[in-house]
C-alpha cells in the first residue's frame, strides 16, 4: 500500500444545498476498527432533501456519502485484513438490546450513534469497531456494485415489511433511483413517473414505466417521493385491503388525511426507515446473484471534483444517479 496522506479531499454539505470539495485531515484508524481508502461512493437521494440536510448542517457542514465501498489500508480487526474490499453500513446495531432482539435494528441506541468518519464522499474514511457489526468483505464484487449494498438493503426492508408477494398487483410511485431499485426487484409491477427521462431509462431496464394514471388498482403500492401529491396518488390507486409502503418521509409539518376512508377501505400505511444487518445480507445476495447492479441505476460515473454539479443535476432530475469513482 502507498503511504497514507495527512490530508485528503472530501465533499461537504453546507446550508442551502451548497456542496464544496474541501481539504480535511485524514482520519486515523480507530481502536478495533478500520481505515478505508474509498473506491466508489454513490450519492443518496435522501441527501437531496434540503429540509432534512439543513437540519443536520445547522450544527456544522458535514461530509456526504454512505453508499460506499473501499479497500482496507489499516486494520485493527483480524476479520478484515489489509487489502480487503469492504462495504460497510454507515450505522450498525449492538445486536443485543431489546430492539435488536426483535429485529428493530434502526431503533437501537448504538445504531443511532454510529457513523462513518467523516463520511463516504472522502478519499479515506474510518470504520469504528461498533460499525463492524454490519460491514462486509466483498472481494468478489465490483466496487460500484458493492457500494449499492445500503440502498438495496433499504428496498429489501420495505418489501419485507410490506410482505410483498411476487406476482400480486403492485405499483411503484416515482422512478428516481430508489423507485427504480424497487421496480427492478418487483418483476411485473407497474411504475408511475412524471419525468419522461426517468421513464425512458426505466423502460430500457425492463420496467413497465407509465405516466400517472389512476384507472388501475393495486394491492401493494410503494410510495417513494416524500410529497403530499404523491401520497394522494398512492391513495387513489390503492385497492381495498391494500398496503402502501411509505419509503420516504414527508417534511415535518401536518398532513391532512381522510382516516375514515383509510379505515373503511382497510388500507395499511407502512413506514420503512433505513435497514439493518438482515437486510444488508439480503442485498448482497441479490447483487451476487446478478439481480441488480450499478449499471441499472448509475447514470453518471464521476470524479469527486464533479460532485457539486452532479448534486444539482440529480436534484433537478437531469440525471438519475451519480457515483464518484476514486483513483
Amino acid at each position: 500500500m502507498s503511504s497514507i496522506p495527512k490530508v485528503m479531499l472530501a465533499a461537504r454539505y453546507h446550508l442551502g444545498g451548497e456542496i464544496k470539495i474541501e481539504e480535511l485531515p485524514t482520519p486515523s484508524c480507530p481502536p478495533g476498527g478500520l481505515l478505508i481508502k474509498t473506491i466508489a461512493s454513490g450519492l443518496c437521494s435522501g441527501e437531496l432533501m434540503t429540509w432534512y440536510m439543513d437540519r443536520k448542517a445547522e450544527k456544522a457542514p458535514h461530509v456526504l456519502g454512505h453508499e460506499v465501498c473501499g479497500t482496507v489500508v489499516k486494520s485493527e480487526n483480524e476479520a478484515f485484513p489489509v487489502g480487503s474490499l469492504v462495504a460497510p453500513h454507515h450505522h450498525a446495531p449492538c445486536l443485543n438490546c431489546e430492539y435488536c432482539r426483535r429485529g428493530a435494528y434502526v431503533h437501537c441506541t448504538l445504531w443511532k450513534s454510529t457513523r462513518l468518519d467523516p463520511g463516504g464522499m472522502a478519499e479515506y474514511f474510518a470504520v469504528s469497531t461498533e460499525n463492524l457489526n454490519d460491514c462486509h468483505i466483498v472481494d468478489n464484487l465490483l466496487p460500484e456494485d458493492a457500494a449499492l449494498m445500503e440502498p438495496i438493503a433499504c428496498v429489501a426492508k420495505q418489501l419485507r415489511k410490506l410482505n410483498y408477494q411476487p406476482g400480486e398487483p403492485a405499483a411503484v410511485i416515482g422512478l428516481g433511483v430508489m423507485g427504480l431499485l424497487h421496480a427492478l426487484m418487483m418483476p411485473g409491477c407497474v411504475a408511475f413517473e412524471t419525468n419522461p427521462t426517468r421513464r425512458e431509462w426505466a423502460i430500457r431496464q425492463g420496467v413497465d414505466a407509465r405516466e400517472p394514471d389512476s384507472s388501475q388498482k393495486f394491492s401493494c403500492v410503494i410510495l417513494c417521493p416524500g410529497t403530499k401529491p404523491a401520497l394522494d396518488f398512492a391513495l387513489e390507486i390503492a385497492d381495498f385491503e391494500s398496503r402502501i409502503g411509505l419509503f420516504s418521509p414527508l417534511p415535518p409539518e401536518p398532513v391532512a388525511l381522510n382516516f375514515e376512508s383509510l379505515y373503511m377501505r382497510d388500507i395499511s400505511l407502512i413506514n420503512s426507515y433505513s435497514c439493518g444487518p438482515k437486510d444488508t445480507q439480503t442485498a448482497l445476495e441479490w447483487i451476487k446473484e446478478g439481480r441488480i447492479s450499478a449499471n441499472h441505476v448509475v447514470t453518471s460515473k464521476i470524479e469527486l471534483s464533479e460532485l457539486p454539479q452532479a448534486y444539482q443535476d440529480m436534484k433537478s432530475g437531469r440525471i438519475l444517479k451519480p457515483m464518484v469513482i476514486f483513483p
